[in-house]
């Protein structure tokens, strides 16, 4: 009888993921740490009623662990309940964490990320930052409290009034909303990214108004995805290593017994400073 997999529990369709994308990286951590201890792997997708249902079949000791790949979403958390509560193996969240769900997490310091990418543009003398979030609150808190808090202990008035929600997958509304941003005699000489692509609508719409890149407005974007990808070089980010999130996962899932106390792993993050920050603009 074989070994019993390692079982990746996640949300969207589909198993391919570019290497120098983010899901790639810790796909390859995963697959590396799972080969090393000949550890087989598995995905169950957790989209679909009828797919959860199937899964919740399995014997209560099928699997020698349980990896929820980056399942934040409220909707999907009593049935994340329901299989910790189920399965006999160690379980972690991957790029997120819950209070009230006795489960292990891996994540990158997302708190410290946005305050080093914060702190950035205020060394720099910007004062009006924008931050644009995703409009899930859910996603990642950790980002939006590291801007919030940065720019409070800052002394810059009313922090909360900088975060500007964006259209999730609405690539031209948020290009028009920045726009209408950036045409406003108080604009914002700095902005933040909740992630790389916000950050490089923000480049691309500083373009077309004739704002000079970092001259007129900085701009930091957060995942480093943007590099990697090849999109573009000259974007300042923040950049952790995937890989190393994924075999942390794993190392969590072998070393761990399904009683142990739940550890929350934060992955280290650090800026990578490029074409996109420079000092502000003299008022």
């Amino acid at each position: 009888m074989g070994a019993r997999p390692i079982v990746i529990v996640k949300y969207w369709k589909g198993e391919s993921h570019p290497a120098d994308s983010w899901a790639g990286g810790l796909h390859e951590g995963i697959a590396a740490r799972a080969n090393r201890h000949h550890l087989p792997l598995a995905q169950f997708e957790f989209r679909e009623k009828a797919d959860r249902e199937k899964f919740f079949l399995e014997p209560p000791d099928a699997f020698s662990g349980l990896l929820f790949f980056s399942i934040y979403q409220k909707r999907y958390r009593p049935d994340v309940r329901r299989a910790v509560e189920r399965f006999r193996c160690p379980k972690v969240i991957l790029d997120h964490h819950f209070d009230d769900i006795p489960m292990h997490s891996v994540r990158e310091d997302a708190y410290d990320g946005m305050r080093q990418a914060t702190q950035h543009l205020l060394e720099l003398g910007h004062r009006r930052i924008a931050y644009l979030d995703d409009p899930d609150p859910d996603k990642n808190p950790w980002k939006r409290a590291g801007v919030i808090e940065t720019l409070r202990a800052a002394g810059v008035p009313d922090p909360e009034n900088c975060v500007l929600p964006i259209a999730a997958g609405a690539q031209q509304e948020t290009i028009r909303r920045l726009r209408e941003v950036l045409a406003a005699p108080d604009r914002p000489t700095g902005i933040v990214g909740v992630d790389d692509s916000p950050a490089f609508l923000a480049v691309q719409a500083a373009d077309e108004m004739a704002l000079s890149i970092p001259e007129d407005l900085s701009v930091v974007g957060y995942g480093d995805h943007i590099f990697r990808g090849g999109v573009y070089d000259g974007l300042t980010s923040v950049s952790w290593d995937p890989a190393h999130m994924g075999e942390e996962a794993v190392r969590l899932l072998v070393e761990k017994k399904p009683e142990d106390v739940p550890e929350a792993v934060l992955v280290p993050v650090h800026l990578v400073q490029r074409e996109t920050t420079g000092p502000a603009p003299a008022a």
